[in-house]
C-alpha cells in the first residue's frame, strides 16, 4: 500500500500505476493519488463485493445535478472503478476498458452457472487446465459419497429451523458437519491430505458459524466463515448453509449492485473450484428468482438423503 509511504513521491517519480482490487477503494481513497502519475491502470470486479462503507446511504448520495449527469458520480459509496467503466462503456470508450473471460478456478460445471447469470455469459475456462472440465478424480464404493463426487452442485432442501433465532438452523448445521465429515472419507479414501485449501463452509450469521463449529471436531483445517471473510480466497469443496428463515432475509444476505447483480451470492459460488453444496429451505429461497435459478439449476436432493 501507498497511502502510508507518500514520501516516495519525493524521491521518484512514477510514469504508470496498477491498482489491483480497485473495485473494492472508495473514490476518495484512490483520486488524490493519480494525479501523481501519467498512467494508471485499474483491475477489479465490481460485480463482487465492494469497500465496506458504515456510512448511512442517504448521507452517501450525490444530489448535485452536474456531478451526475457529467461524470456519472451518484453515490460516493461506488468505487472509482466501477464509475469509470460505466463511463467507458456509456461513452463507447472502447480502448479504455477491458474485461477478461477466461478463468482458471471454477470446474465448467459451476462457471455455466456462474457466467450467464453475472457475466453475461462472458466466462470461459482456460484450455491449458483440464480439471476444469475432467471427471473428479475421486472414487468411493459409498453411494452418497458418490453421489458427492459426481454432483458438481448440489442443493439440500432443508426445513426452517424456529426453534432457537432467526439467524440459526441447527439441521442445516448438523447438516453441514455431515458433509464434512463425509468429504473429509473421500479424501482418506483415496489417500489424499486434506489442507487448508480442501473444504470450506461460507455461511452468513456469526450464531450459525458458532452452531456448525460446535458440530465438528478434529477439523482445525476447515475454515467457517461469512463471505465476506472467504473473498479472494477459494477451496476445493464449499459447503453454503443459507439458514434463511423468512422470505424477508433474502435482502439481509444480499448485496445488490446497481446493475441487480447479488454480489455476496456471486462471491459464495465462485469460491469453489470443484464441488459446491448450498443448504436452504426451497420454499423460502424460490421466492427470489437468482435463488431460484439457481435451485432448478443444482441437483436437488432432500436432507434426509444425507442424514
Amino acid at each position: 500500500s501507498i497511502q502510508g509511504k507518500r514520501e516516495l513521491f519525493k524521491l521518484k517519480r512514477f510514469d504508470l500505476t496498477i491498482i489491483d482490487e480497485a473495485s473494492q477503494l472508495l473514490e476518495p481513497m484512490l483520486i488524490g493519488l493519480l494525479g501523481r502519475f501519467r498512467k494508471f491502470i485499474m483491475i477489479g470486479d465490481h460485480k463482487q463485493l465492494p469497500a465496506v462503507v458504515t456510512q448511512k446511504e442517504s448521507r452517501s448520495k450525490v444530489e448535485s445535478e452536474q456531478l451526475q449527469n457529467n461524470i456519472g458520480l451518484t453515490d460516493c459509496r461506488i468505487s472509482l472503478f466501477e464509475r469509470m467503466y460505466k463511463n467507458c462503456i456509456s461513452m463507447g470508450w472502447e480502448n479504455a476498458y477491458g474485461a477478461l473471460s477466461y478463468q482458471g478456478r471454477m470446474h465448467m460445471d459451476i462457471q455455466n452457472f456462474v457466467s450467464p447469470v453475472f457475466y453475461d455469459g462472458l466466462l470461459k475456462p482456460l484450455k491449458m487446465i483440464e480439471r476444469l472440465s475432467a471427471v473428479s478424480v475421486f472414487k468411493s464404493r459409498d453411494k452418497t459419497r458418490r453421489m458427492l463426487i459426481k454432483e458438481r452442485m448440489i442443493f439440500v432442501n432443508v426445513p426452517v429451523d424456529n426453534s432457537l433465532t432467526s439467524k440459526t438452523n441447527k439441521l442445516e448445521a448438523s447438516i453441514v458437519a455431515r458433509l464434512v465429515n463425509e468429504w473429509k472419507g473421500i479424501y482418506k479414501e483415496n489417500e489424499q491430505n486434506i489442507t487448508e485449501s480442501s473444504i470450506g463452509v461460507i455461511t452468513p450469521f456469526r450464531a450459525q458459524i458458532a452452531m456448525i463449529r460446535s458440530l465438528l471436531t478434529n477439523s482445525e483445517e476447515i475454515t467457517i466463515d461469512t463471505v465476506e471473510r472467504y473473498q479472494g480466497g477459494a477451496r476445493n469443496q464449499i459447503i453454503i448453509s443459507l439458514a434463511v428463515s423468512r422470505a424477508e432475509m433474502i435482502d439481509s444476505i444480499s448485496n445488490y449492485s446497481d446493475e441487480g447483480v447479488d454480489r455476496k451470492l456471486n462471491v459464495a459460488l465462485t469460491r469453489a473450484r470443484e464441488h459446491l453444496i448450498i443448504l436452504g429451505s426451497v420454499n423460502i429461497l424460490k421466492s427470489n428468482p437468482v435463488y431460484s435459478e439457481l435451485i432448478n439449476y443444482c441437483e436437488l436432493i432432500d436432507y434426509s438423503e444425507i442424514i
